[in-house]
């Protein structure tokens, strides 16, 4: 696999971030599969051969690798695919982000559209369908540094997840972005 070439981009890692994606219509279904899920796959088996021990990754809200969505199938695969390598042993975080709000370079006629007609639900109920994308960044980049994953055991444990896992839902992604932290 071409990623094999950039091995040594691994190296010295504590701490690694993957927010690799594409979309269905830009890709077809085998490459949004080779993308979304084996090349998620393959970085996060580099990143632990390197000695990275904690692994951070963007999924996608309502994600289930039963679901008879195609995009949400896949983004649960490869969770439910992370979670039973166990490579990382400090902690491999989920994050589960709602419809992402950013601007793209492409223009997409329809997203552009669906976005304006969720400002509102934005602006009343932030965590219900919506997430921009400097909430996810700060939330992902205060995660290896808060108490937020120490104290989530007990929710963890309902969802009958390893330890070291933690899956991220749209309102905890808000509540870690809200952390001050000083680093």
């Amino acid at each position: 696999m071409f990623l094999d070439d950039y091995q040594e981009v691994f190296q010295d890692t504590d701490v690694g971030f993957c927010a690799l994606g594409t979309t269905l219509k830009k890709s077809g279904k085998e490459k949004m599969r080779m993308i979304d899920h084996d090349h998620v796959i393959h970085i996060a088996k580099l990143s632990s051969a390197a000695g990275c021990k904690e692994f951070h990754l963007v999924s996608s809200k309502a994600a289930n690798k039963t679901s008879i969505f195609f995009y949400l199938q896949l983004k649960g695969e490869t969770e439910s695919d992370l979670i039973s390598l166990n490579l990382f042993p400090k902690c491999l975080a989920i994050y589960r982000p709602a419809t992402l709000l950013c601007s793209r370079v492409e223009s997409r006629l329809t997203e552009r559209a669906f976005q304006i007609l969720l400002k509102p639900f934005a602006y009343l109920a932030p965590t219900l369908l919506t997430t921009p994308i400097d909430i996810l960044a700060k939330a992902m980049t205060n995660a290896p540094f808060s108490s937020k994953l120490k104290i989530d055991l007990s929710v963890q444990q309902e969802k009958s997840l390893p330890k070291n896992v933690y899956i991220f839902e749209n309102s905890d992604i808000f509540l870690l972005a809200s952390e001050n932290k000083d680093i």
